[in-house]
């Protein structure tokens, strides 16, 4: 939280992909430090229904907002959501991500594309909206990789080249 004039106003972040998993560990970790949360999720509602309850155990308002993140619009939509349900967002993490174990000959165009479109494109959207939002008043953008950029097996080259280009973005917008 921080102090503005004599009241203070708490941090609100939304976390992608936040109802499952690494996303939900963020999302509870946020929470735990006050932070308000909104999170993204696409497949599960009994589990994001499950994580705003954990969220609201630590104090936090939650909201569990549904988007495939597949689709552009569908990112930056959840970004302005997130941001309209919680009064504003200070943080956006973008942990969605699908994983693929597909050997590299078998991997099928659709297959290939809605990895890249969820793991890739969808961050670059989410930053595109977040940044957006937050310019000139200041906010983080945090964007979750994987050591599979390193990861040198034939099962995993889809995959590695989406959080390769999540890296690339990464470092590109911090400059």
């Amino acid at each position: 939280m921080t102090a503005q004039g004599s009241r203070a106003v708490k941090k609100r972040a939304l976390v992608t992909g936040g109802a499952v998993r690494l996303g939900r560990a963020i999302a509870l970790a946020l929470a735990r430090a006050g932070v308000d949360v909104a999170i993204g999720y696409h497949r599960s509602a009994r589990a994001a229904r499950e994580t705003v309850r954990q969220l609201e155990a630590c104090g936090a308002r939650a909201v569990a907002l549904r988007a495939d993140l597949a689709r552009p619009a569908a990112a930056r939509r959840l970004v302005e959501r997130a941001a309209a349900a919680l009064g504003g967002l200070d943080v956006v993490v973008n942990s969605a991500a699908l994983f693929s174990r597909t050997p590299f000959a078998t991997t099928t165009p659709a297959e290939y594309d809605r990895l890249l479109d969820v793991n890739l494109r969808s961050v670059f959207f989410c930053c595109q909206a977040a940044a957006t939002l937050m310019a000139g008043r200041g906010g983080h953008i945090v964007n979750v990789g994987v050591a599979a950029t390193d990861l040198v097996q034939p099962e995993y080259i889809p995959y590695s080249v989406s959080k390769a280009g999540v890296a690339a973005l990464t470092r590109s917008l911090a400059v």
